[in-house]
C-alpha cells in the first residue's frame, strides 16, 4: 500500500484541526473547506493540499503531512512527525532562513492521527527540476548558511533533542547493507568488500566538524521558488558533519556541477574548507548512498540494481582518498 492509498481523515475533522491556528476563537466556526487534493509528488507519508476560507484573510492553501502510522526501524534517520515539529521550532525558525512556515502539529480524527500542518508553496519546483543546475547551487549556498549558523548552536539546550550521529550510525548503514544484499542472493564481493571496509570512511565522517544538518538535503526535500530555496521535511535534522546534506543535494551530479556546488557551498559558509574535506565528501556520498538502499523485493527488481550501481560508482569514488 502506497501512503497516498492510506485513509485520509474526513473534511470536517481536517477544518476542526486546523482552524485554531488560523483564526482567532470568535472567527473559527466560519472557516470552511473550499477544496482538497492529492501532494503530485510522491511522498513516503500521506500528504495533501487544502484549501481553506478563513474569516478576515480568504482563501489559505495549506500543505498537510500526516502520520506514517509506523516507526522507521534501525537504523533510523527519519525520527517522526513531533520531532519534525520541534525542528522546525528549534532550528529552521532560529536560523532566519527562507523556510516554509510550519504553522504546528496537531491531531485530527479519531482515533486521533498526527498531522503536520505547513503553508503551501504554490508554484514551487524542486531544485533538480530547474532548467540549469542554479537551484542545485543556490540550494549549496543556503546549506552553508545553515551550517555556518549551526556551528555555534550544537551544545545549545533548544537542540538538544537532535540525533547525534556518532561511528555506530554510520557502520550500521553499512551492515544493513549486507544484510539487505544477503536477501537476494550471494553478496557481491565488491558490497561485501565495501561494508567490511566502510569504518574507515565512517570514522572520517565521526571526527568531521560537527553542526546542525537537514539529515536528508535531497532535491526531493529542496523546494525553489522566484531564485529562493526552500528546505521541507526536517524529520531527519541531526547534528553531523556538513558534508553529509552537502553530499546528499549533489548526488549523481556530473562532476562540474559538484565542484560549483562545494565552491558555493563554502563560500556561503564564508571559511574555507578543511584539508581533509575531499575524503569526508567522498565518505559523505558513499554514506547518502547506502542510506538510499531500498528494501529489495526480489534479486530482479530495478530500483535495487539502480541503487546498487549508485553505491558501487560512491564506493569507486571514495578509494581515490
Amino acid at each position: 500500500m502506497t501512503p497516498q492509498s492510506l485513509a485520509l481523515p474526513d473534511g470536517a475533522a481536517v477544518v476542526a484541526a486546523v482552524a485554531p491556528l488560523l483564526a482567532a476563537a470568535a472567527d473559527r466556526a466560519g472557516v470552511t473547506l473550499v477544496a482538497r487534493r492529492p501532494n503530485p509528488c510522491f511522498s513516503t507519508a500521506p500528504t495533501e493540499i487544502v484549501t481553506l476560507d478563513v474569516p478576515a484573510r480568504g482563501h489559505v492553501e495549506l500543505f498537510l503531512k500526516y502520520d506514517r502510522g509506523s516507526i522507521d526501524p534501525e537504523p533510523r534517520f527519519r525520527q517522526g512527525l513531533a520531532y519534525c515539529s520541534r525542528a522546525y521550532a528549534c532550528v529552521v525558525r532560529r536560523a532566519s532562513l527562507p523556510h516554509v512556515p510550519c504553522l504546528g502539529l496537531v491531531a485530527v480524527g479519531s482515533p486521533p492521527c498526527s498531522m503536520l500542518v505547513l503553508e503551501h508553496l504554490a508554484g514551487a519546483l524542486r531544485v533538480n527540476e530547474t532548467a540549469d543546475e542554479s537551484g542545485v547551487i543556490a540550494a549549496a549556498e543556503w546549506c552553508g548558511r545553515l551550517h555556518a549558523w549551526g556551528l555555534d548552536e550544537v551544545d545549545d539546550p533548544a537542540v538538544a533533542f537532535l540525533a547525534r550521529h556518532d561511528l555506530d550510525y554510520y557502520v550500521a548503514w553499512a551492515t544493513r547493507a549486507r544484510a539487505l544484499a544477503a536477501t537476494s542472493g550471494p553478496v557481491p564481493p565488491w558490497l561485501a568488500g565495501l561494508c567490511t571496509e566502510f569504518g574507515s570512511l565512517a570514522a572520517a565522517l565521526a571526527a568531521a566538524e560537527r553542526t546542525t544538518i537537514h539529515g536528508d538535503f535531497g532535491p526531493q526535500n529542496v523546494l525553489w521558488r522566484d531564485g529562493v530555496v526552500y528546505p521541507v521535511d526536517w524529520e531527519s535534522a541531526a547534528v553531523g558533519p556538513g558534508a553529509i546534506d552537502l553530499a546528499t543535494l549533489l548526488f549523481a551530479w556530473p562532476t562540474e556541477v559538484v565542484r560549483r556546488g562545494i565552491d558555493a557551498y563554502w563560500r556561503s559558509r564564508g571559511s574555507r574548507p578543511p584539508a581533509n574535506f575531499a575524503a569526508i565528501f567522498a565518505a559523505a556520498t558513499v554514506y547518502t548512498a547506502l542510506r538510499w538502499l531500498p528494501i529489495p523485493d526480489g534479486r530482479d527488481e530495478p530500483g535495487w540494481h539502480r541503487a546498487l550501481g549508485r553505491l558501487e560508482a560512491a564506493a569507486a569514488l571514495s578509494r581515490a582518498f
